[in-house]
């Protein structure tokens, strides 16, 4: 029998709330639309990898997990090694609220116990997980340093204890409507309204936090952005952070290459 292998856990986590929905003042499709199409190709390169690429020779120690959530969060793809990824991507539908708090002890209590199965099947050292978060709002049900907010930091922390290291855990992808303030807005110390943005800003730190530019292209370089990540840590290398870095504080458009 051969030597076990290490897995490396990923897990998609996608805020469906209704405001998803919306189609851009300046036309075109709504986000969830244009999510969809990303999370197809998300899950057709990392089934079926094309000839030479280098996730094909670790593709099967790949393991993916969708979570889908808005006013409560659902497993949309249970935990699934990449090359028995399904056809197609799980459906999206828009609705309800973005409980972006309650989603994100969801998604690190999903990750926290596929770690404990690893480490019970007695697998050699598993990559740590990580989290690519899409969002297009601000959280309904969390408060700068409510409670809360305190928990979610101190899940983190049990992950990374450092910033560096929570950069690699959680990957923050935020889409245009989430850099609009509005009555609802969370507010600063000051009681100036802030983004949803700035709000994940505040958790982690604004360099966690990607924009998304408004067009489908972005989104696709959002995909391939996502495969290339989950080749580079399946593969151990050291590059991972390359391919994150340069992002923060742009938006992921022209800049990403193919």
């Amino acid at each position: 029998m051969p030597p076990a292998e290490p897995r490396y856990p990923f897990l998609v986590l996608i805020d469906v709330s209704y405001s998803t929905s919306f189609a851009p003042a300046s036309g075109g499709e709504p986000d969830i639309v244009k999510i969809q199409a990303a999370l197809n190709t998300v899950y057709a390169r990392l089934r079926s990898p094309t000839k030479g690429d280098p996730l094909a020779l670790t593709q099967h120690q790949v393991d993916v997990t969708v979570v889908a959530y808005s006013s409560s969060s659902t497993l949309l793809q249970k935990w699934t090694a990449a090359p028995d990824l399904p056809a197609t991507a799980p459906t999206l539908s828009a609705g309800g609220g973005t409980f972006t708090g309650k989603a994100l002890i969801s998604a690190l209590d999903v990750v926290l116990a596929r770690q404990k199965r690893y480490k019970e099947q007695g697998l050699p050292r598993c990559g740590i997980p990580h989290i690519f978060h899409l969002t297009d709002g601000e959280a309904n049900d969390v408060k700068i340093d409510d409670g809360e907010w305190k928990v979610i930091q101190q899940r983190m922390a049990s992950f990374a204890p450092t910033p560096d290291a929570q950069r690699l855990v959680l990957h923050r992808f935020v889409a245009p409507n989430g850099y609009k303030t509005n009555s609802m807005s969370a507010t600063d110390s000051y009681g100036n309204p802030i983004s949803g943005a700035q709000l994940l800003g505040r958790w982690f730190g604004n360099q966690t936090v990607t924009p998304l530019a408004e067009g489908t292209d972005n989104f696709q370089q959002l995909a391939k952005l996502i495969v290339r990540t989950i080749t580079a840590v399946s593969q151990q290398a050291a590059a991972n952070r390359e391919h994150l870095n340069g992002f923060g504080g742009k938006s992921l458009g022209d800049e990403a290459n193919a």
